[in-house]
């Protein structure tokens, strides 16, 4: 059972996260309207997040393994006359081992022909090894098309048995990016988009990537939100928020309701869609 109790952020975090545990929080449900550290409970053991816009990361309360889950690049890298950089990220939801946050950054680097944006989601699973990206280790995500298949958790079995083709061949079949599609038929922008704009409109490789989030539930249904970033840079920075309203895995439910009871879903953690260029 997933279990959660707020925390506030102090400049000794990490220590006191390390060696006292966590204290009372004045408010009852976390909260991405300021930093601050909450427990979480899974199958793993208990981990403690600790997060703000600035940066974000998981203790297991056990070994007191730490793993990173979201930060800023450095910012003596931008230092020449004519650079800039920025960076803020928050959490979207928490559902069991799945921790989704939202990315948006930007900055310019001397010598290149433009600044660079972006703005999306990201889902990783803790129960994953980290991976290096981008010269940083990164924790590893579940695509959606993955996570939405009834009955078999994907990523577990391919953790256990990485070179079984069988397994794999399963993962990526068809029937849930079916599901996927016929709900994204469903939404009215995204429906409305034209082939030939829709390139540089979004990243089509988000779709079923792991640029979503779990937003609420209802009997038999989950509601994700699908970020959708830019497709190409002449849109560098857009972003589009998608609502999918898909059938629940069975193996997810237990999971959601937790999530819901404890507000980690992102109608609660993060009500609001204030950093979106469009819906």
């Amino acid at each position: 059972m997933t279990r959660i109790s707020p925390c506030p952020f102090t400049l000794a975090l990490l220590l006191a996260v390390l060696t006292s545990g966590c204290a009372t929080f004045s408010s009852p449900r976390p909260t991405t309207d300021l930093p601050q550290t909450f427990v979480i409970q899974m199958e793993s053991g208990t981990w403690q997040l600790t997060h703000s816009t600035d940066s974000a990361f998981v203790v297991h309360s056990d070994s007191g393994a730490i793993r990173n889950l979201y930060g800023a690049d450095d910012p003596s890298d931008y230092q020449e006359p004519g650079e800039y950089y920025g960076f803020a990220a928050r959490l979207i939801s928490v559902v069991g081992p799945h921790i989704t946050y939202e990315v948006r950054e930007g900055g310019y680097s001397s010598g290149a022909a433009h600044g660079f944006a972006a703005h999306h989601f990201v889902t990783v699973d803790l129960r994953l090894e980290e991976r290096v990206l981008d010269g940083r280790r990164r924790r590893r995500g579940v695509p959606l098309d993955w996570l939405m298949h009834e009955g078999v958790d994907c990523a577990r079995e391919l953790l256990r048995q990485p070179a079984d083709q069988q397994i794999r061949a399963f993962c990526e079949g068809p029937q849930p990016e079916r599901i996927i599609e016929e709900a994204l038929a469903r939404d009215p922008w995204f429906s409305g988009l034209r082939e030939d704009d829709s390139m540089c409109t979004y990243n089509h490789d988000m779709v079923m990537g792991t640029s979503y989030g779990f937003e609420r539930v209802e009997p038999g249904y989950v509601t994700v939100l699908l970020g959708l970033g830019h497709g190409c840079e002449v849109n560098r920075g857009a972003f589009h928020q998608v609502r999918l309203r898909l059938p629940t895995p069975s193996r997810l439910e237990r999971d959601l309701a937790i999530a819901a009871e404890r507000g980690t879903l992102a109608q609660d953690l993060r009500p609001k869609n204030d950093w979106a260029d469009g819906q």
